[in-house]
């Protein structure tokens, strides 16, 4: 059964991935920025309910329980005032994942910048684990 999650996001489509350790990847843009709330637009055409159209920041978590729980978000990056969003991750090799942003902008839809970031896996849950 096709239920909603605990997970908060924006109206923008996040990206999800099984990695060939058999952890879930999720990388996407959260209901808000980091420690600030961003404004809902009204109920109407757009959405049945208050959406966050945020998309300053994208942000990553990984579930090693089919989508049971997940880690805690870490924002892997942010561009006040411009645009990071619709992400695609890909694994080049086993634990080295790549994100890029379909669309990612210094400020509004001016300025286009790429975004490249590589993670590797086992280090990045290591140190998020001892931040936590």
């Amino acid at each position: 059964t096709i239920q909603p999650s605990r997970i908060d996001a924006s109206s923008s489509p996040g990206y999800l991935l099984r990695l060939r350790s058999g952890r879930l990847v999720l990388v996407w843009n959260r209901l808000n920025p980091e420690g600030r709330t961003w404004p809902r637009a009204k109920p109407g055409q757009a959405a049945e309910v208050p959406a966050s159209w945020h998309r300053e920041e994208l942000s990553i978590a990984f579930s090693e329980d089919d989508a049971e729980s997940w880690t805690e978000p870490v924002v892997i990056a942010r561009q006040r005032g411009g645009q990071l969003s619709y992400p695609y991750i890909f694994e080049r090799r086993a634990g080295e994942l790549w994100v890029i942003a379909g669309f990612a902008f210094k400020e509004g839809w001016r300025e286009p910048i790429p975004l490249r970031l590589r993670i590797d896996e086992e280090e990045f849950l290591r140190e998020a684990r001892n931040t936590s």
